[in-house]
């Protein structure tokens, strides 16, 4: 369970994994729908986000709510902390451990897998969601949910979602 929340959290999110293992239960506001990312990149800055209903409170889906308030409760010890993914043992995450943990359970089913991709692919399929939605790729609204600095950053990730789009015109 661990990790299918890290990964489809991470591939929705588009966390840096800097942010998955310093990101905090308490920086998940399930009431009002928003989640509070400390960057990592930029000094431990705070960005706000608000991610889709579903991500945050479905209860037949691996939510949030469902992560925080059923799977998290069955590994978490002394050692947990205030900290929203923790490892089997209960201790938080270290970024080498996070990326070994990782890659020994998805490489073997996605050879180029690593936890930077994540945040990628969150970039594409939310440029692709925005054409399907609007007719236009929303480059400032992707630039604004990954926070990037730069919308130069954002920009390198449309000639990918153009590609992905032309071979399925949906919402990824």
């Amino acid at each position: 369970a661990l990790i299918q929340y890290i990964l489809l959290h991470g591939f929705t999110i588009g966390w840096r994994p800097g942010e998955i293992i310093i990101q905090k239960v308490s920086d998940v506001f399930l009431d009002d729908g928003y989640i509070i990312i400390t960057e990592t990149k930029k000094n431990g800055q705070p960005r706000q986000i608000f991610p889709e209903k579903d991500l945050m409170t479905n209860l037949r889906r691996k939510s949030m709510k469902n992560w925080i308030e059923h799977w998290r409760p069955k590994v978490a010890n002394k050692y947990s902390k205030d900290y929203l993914y923790i490892q089997p043992n209960g201790r938080p995450f270290t970024i080498a451990y996070l990326q070994r943990y990782l890659g020994k359970h998805v490489k073997p089913v996605w050879n180029y897998y690593h936890p930077y991709i994540m945040r990628h692919w969150c970039a594409i399929a939310r440029l692709i969601k925005s054409k399907v939605e609007t007719n236009n790729w929303d480059i400032w609204d992707v630039k604004e949910w990954l926070g990037h600095d730069k919308v130069t950053t954002t920009e390198g990730y449309v000639r990918y979602a153009k590609q992905y789009y032309r071979n399925a015109h949906y919402d990824w």
